[in-house]
Protein backbone atom coordinates (compact mmCIF):
# COMPACT_ATOMS: atom_id res chain seq x y z
CA UNK A 1 0.00 0.00 0.00
CA UNK A 2 2.55 2.51 0.65
CA UNK A 3 3.92 2.13 -2.94
CA UNK A 4 0.82 2.60 -4.26
CA UNK A 5 0.35 5.91 -2.33
CA UNK A 6 4.41 6.62 -3.49
CA UNK A 7 3.28 6.14 -7.43
CA UNK A 8 0.72 8.18 -6.66
CA UNK A 9 2.08 11.30 -5.25
CA UNK A 10 2.78 14.62 -7.21
CA UNK A 11 6.82 13.89 -7.03
CA UNK A 12 6.26 10.19 -8.89
CA UNK A 13 3.85 12.43 -11.19
CA UNK A 14 6.37 14.79 -11.92
CA UNK A 15 9.02 12.37 -12.55
CA UNK A 16 6.91 10.51 -15.16
CA UNK A 17 6.52 13.62 -17.04
CA UNK A 18 9.78 14.36 -17.31
CA UNK A 19 10.57 11.13 -18.43
CA UNK A 20 8.33 10.63 -20.99
CA UNK A 21 8.07 12.44 -24.21
CA UNK A 22 4.39 10.91 -24.10
CA UNK A 23 3.13 12.71 -20.74
CA UNK A 24 0.07 15.16 -21.55
CA UNK A 25 -0.97 13.50 -24.84
CA UNK A 26 -4.46 11.72 -25.15
CA UNK A 27 -4.06 8.16 -24.58
CA UNK A 28 -0.24 8.74 -23.08
CA UNK A 29 0.90 5.26 -21.75
CA UNK A 30 2.88 4.83 -18.45
CA UNK A 31 6.13 2.58 -19.67
CA UNK A 32 7.59 0.30 -17.95
CA UNK A 33 11.00 1.93 -18.74
CA UNK A 34 10.15 5.01 -17.17
CA UNK A 35 8.68 3.47 -14.00
CA UNK A 36 11.93 1.36 -13.56
CA UNK A 37 13.53 4.81 -13.62
CA UNK A 38 11.65 6.03 -10.84
CA UNK A 39 13.43 6.85 -7.41
CA UNK A 40 12.04 4.46 -4.99
CA UNK A 41 13.28 4.23 -1.87
CA UNK A 42 13.47 0.87 0.44
CA UNK A 43 9.85 0.06 0.92
CA UNK A 44 10.80 -0.49 4.53
CA UNK A 45 10.59 3.22 5.12
CA UNK A 46 6.91 3.44 3.83
CA UNK A 47 4.95 2.67 6.22
CA UNK A 48 3.64 6.22 7.23
CA UNK A 49 2.59 6.31 3.45
CA UNK A 50 1.00 2.67 3.90
CA UNK A 51 -1.28 4.01 7.04
CA UNK A 52 -2.60 6.82 5.07
CA UNK A 53 -3.52 5.16 1.49
CA UNK A 54 -5.51 2.69 3.59
CA UNK A 55 -7.46 5.84 5.77
CA UNK A 56 -7.66 7.04 1.56
CA UNK A 57 -9.18 3.00 0.84
CA UNK A 58 -11.59 2.87 4.01
CA UNK A 59 -13.09 6.50 3.53
CA UNK A 60 -13.81 5.85 -0.52
CA UNK A 61 -15.50 2.69 0.62
CA UNK A 62 -17.81 3.85 2.87
CA UNK A 63 -20.98 6.71 2.51
CA UNK A 64 -19.52 9.83 0.29
CA UNK A 65 -19.58 13.40 1.43
CA UNK A 66 -18.15 16.60 1.57
CA UNK A 67 -16.58 16.40 4.34
CA UNK A 68 -15.60 12.75 3.60
CA UNK A 69 -13.79 13.92 0.08
CA UNK A 70 -11.91 16.82 2.39
CA UNK A 71 -10.90 14.30 4.22
CA UNK A 72 -9.62 12.27 1.41
CA UNK A 73 -8.08 15.46 -0.35
CA UNK A 74 -6.13 16.07 3.12
CA UNK A 75 -4.51 12.31 3.19
CA UNK A 76 -3.29 12.94 -0.24
CA UNK A 77 -1.42 16.44 0.68
CA UNK A 78 -0.16 14.13 3.66
CA UNK A 79 1.58 11.70 1.55
CA UNK A 80 2.90 14.12 -0.59
CA UNK A 81 4.69 15.72 2.39
CA UNK A 82 5.73 12.59 3.85
CA UNK A 83 7.41 11.77 0.18
CA UNK A 84 8.54 15.28 -0.32
CA UNK A 85 10.29 14.78 3.27
CA UNK A 86 11.61 11.53 2.62
CA UNK A 87 13.74 12.99 -0.58
CA UNK A 88 14.58 15.88 1.25
CA UNK A 89 12.82 18.27 -0.81
CA UNK A 90 12.85 22.17 0.21
CA UNK A 91 10.29 24.29 0.41
CA UNK A 92 11.60 26.22 -2.47
CA UNK A 93 11.59 22.77 -4.74
CA UNK A 94 8.33 21.62 -3.48
CA UNK A 95 6.32 25.24 -4.59
CA UNK A 96 8.51 24.71 -7.85
CA UNK A 97 7.40 21.02 -8.62
CA UNK A 98 3.51 22.22 -7.60
CA UNK A 99 3.17 24.49 -9.98
CA UNK A 100 4.92 22.48 -12.89
CA UNK A 101 2.30 20.32 -11.97
CA UNK A 102 -0.74 22.76 -12.44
Amino acid sequence: MGILALLNCKLMTWCLRVMNPEAGEALAEVKKEFVELLPIPNPTNLGHLEKIATSIIKLKTGPQSVVVERQIKMHIRQIDAAVYALFGLTSDEVELLERRLT
